[in-house]
């Protein structure tokens, strides 16, 4: 991936946390700020960047599940433009699903309905030190989330252990200033309205991502030989071109000494017959 497409992919994610993360994590987000930070604004900011790491850490560590499932299949071309296919298609079936149908994903997301996961969370959530916050920004990290899961499959496409880490940290970037508007401000401060404007554009972007990995996929399934050939003819005809059109010079130090040698005599006889009245 280059820095355009990085940057695609951190607007996506700050377009679609306008519209899905502020009405799934901004009640959190808001029960976390209305602690008392001793009317100190700078504790309060730092909370929040603590939130947002515990966040990142769980994002990133589920983009690498996503990445080493994919790897497992195998690394040849045929594995690998399979992958490609079937990460394109599953991209753009969830991004349409979160964008136009929401619900649905509502009965086959797992649940977050644990004892031991809500009584970790209450925990955190009531812990007096400020680093708390970091642990229950893990575990909100943790939870189960659809768009969360398109933006891994979207970081598992590279096959690349770091470059999935990379686009989930841009990805938990993108997240961060919605989530930081609304702990320091409030939850209503975005019309619905214009938040599902902002997740149409999140989709588009998504698509294309989608429609990209599935033409890198099926172009290594039925163009990698006629790649192959046509990079051995452009040599067998670059070859022809230099035998054409350059003398053959042998490369024996005994010969090229001999031809320079014919050469000088050729030179001299030249002048000499030039100098004759």
């Amino acid at each position: 991936m280059g820095f355009e497409s990085y940057l695609l992919l951190l607007s996506a994610a700050f377009f679609a946390s306008f519209s899905h993360c502020i009405g799934m994590c901004g009640g959190i987000v808001v029960g976390l700020n209305m602690r008392q930070f001793n009317h100190s604004k700078s504790l309060q900011v730092f909370a929040n960047i603590l939130y947002f790491c515990g966040r990142m850490c769980s994002y990133v560590i589920i983009g690498l599940c996503f990445v080493i499932i994919g790897k497992s299949f195998g690394f040849s071309q045929t594995a690998q433009a399979i992958i490609f296919i079937v990460l394109g298609i599953l991209l753009f079936i969830t991004a349409f699903i979160i964008t136009f149908y929401p619900k649905i994903l509502g009965n086959v997301t797992p649940s977050g309905n644990y004892a031991w996961y809500k009584k970790a969370f209450y925990n955190a959530l009531h812990a007096r030190s400020i680093f708390g916050f970091f642990i229950v920004g893990i575990l909100n990290g943790l939870l189960p989330c659809h768009l969360v899961y398109m933006f891994a499959i979207k970081a598992a496409d590279s096959l690349n252990i770091w470059y999935t880490i990379i686009s989930m940290l841009v990805f938990s970037l993108g997240t961060f200033l919605p989530l930081f508007l609304v702990g320091l401000f409030s939850q209503q401060f975005l019309h619905s309205t214009l938040r599902r404007f902002f997740l149409y554009i999140a989709f588009i972007i998504m698509s294309y991502f989608a429609f990209i990995n599935i033409y890198k996929g099926v172009q290594l399934l039925l163009e990698p030989e006629n790649a192959v050939q046509h990079q051995h003819d452009m040599s067998h005809m670059q070859n022809k071109d230099n035998h054409a059109g350059m003398p053959h010079i042998d490369s024996n130090p005994h010969t090229l000494h001999e031809h320079r040698n014919q050469t000088n005599q050729d030179n001299a006889h030249s002048m000499h017959h030039n100098h004759m009245p």
